[in-house]
Formats: structure tokens, sequence, C-alpha cells
């Protein structure tokens, strides 16, 4: 009975460490980064290989439509806009591939509500 028990304990442990373990690692330099705002919803950026292009995301979590806009920053390099503010109707989901060139750059994502009414969404840099 102790044996079974034993074993019982040692794949829960395994079960929870494997579970664990991806969140974890999903913070990690050069992955996916995402910031969340209740007023706008959530964003996330995610480098793609080694083109030096960063996909942006944004899913409109709220109930109404938003005006928002974009903004990729690289420490040290620039700022670069997507090409204009668009609108996500509530529920709704965009994406924007920033194409500077840079694979090494250190980046983070802004999402500005360009109705001036709620402060933006910024993800954690991802190098």
């Amino acid at each position: 009975m102790r044996i079974r028990a034993m074993a019982l304990l040692l794949t829960l442990f395994a079960t929870m460490a494997a579970v664990v373990a991806p969140a974890t690692s999903a913070n990690a330099a050069g992955t996916r980064q995402c910031a969340s705002s209740a007023n706008l919803g959530r964003i996330c950026v995610t480098p793609q290989g080694s083109n030096g292009h960063y996909n942006a995301e944004y899913w409109n979590t709220t109930s109404n439509s938003r005006y928002v806009d974009f903004n990729l920053e690289a420490r040290g390099i620039g700022t670069f806009g997507s090409g204009g503010a668009f609108t996500v109707v509530a529920g709704g989901y965009r994406s924007y591939v920033f194409a500077i060139g840079r694979p090494d750059a250190c980046v983070r994502l802004y999402l500005y509500d360009r109705t001036g009414v709620y402060a933006p969404v910024v993800t954690p840099y991802t190098c």
C-alpha cells in the first residue's frame, strides 16, 4: 500500500511540474509578451524568427468597439507605427506584422486608445 501511495504522489508531482513549467517559460526573453487592460483588452507581441518581423495582436475583450493604434518600440532603435488607427468591434481581433529588419532588437508593443479616453496598454520587452 505504501508503494502505491508513493507512486501516486510522484505521479501527482510530475503532473504539477508539467503544468507549471510552460507558464514559467512563456515570459522568457525572446518569446511572446502580453499585457491586458480592462478598458481596452489584451495585446501580445511575438518575434517571428530571424527575419526581424514582430507579430502584434489585439483582442478587444470589452463590450464596446474600440478605436486603437499599434506602435512598436525597439529599444535604442526607434518607434514604428502600424499605418494608422483602426476600429475593432467588441469581441474582435486584429493583428499586424512589424518588419523592422532587426531580429536582435528588444521590443515592446503599445496599444493606444485614439479617442483619448483610456491609458495605453504596454507589453514587457521581448529580446
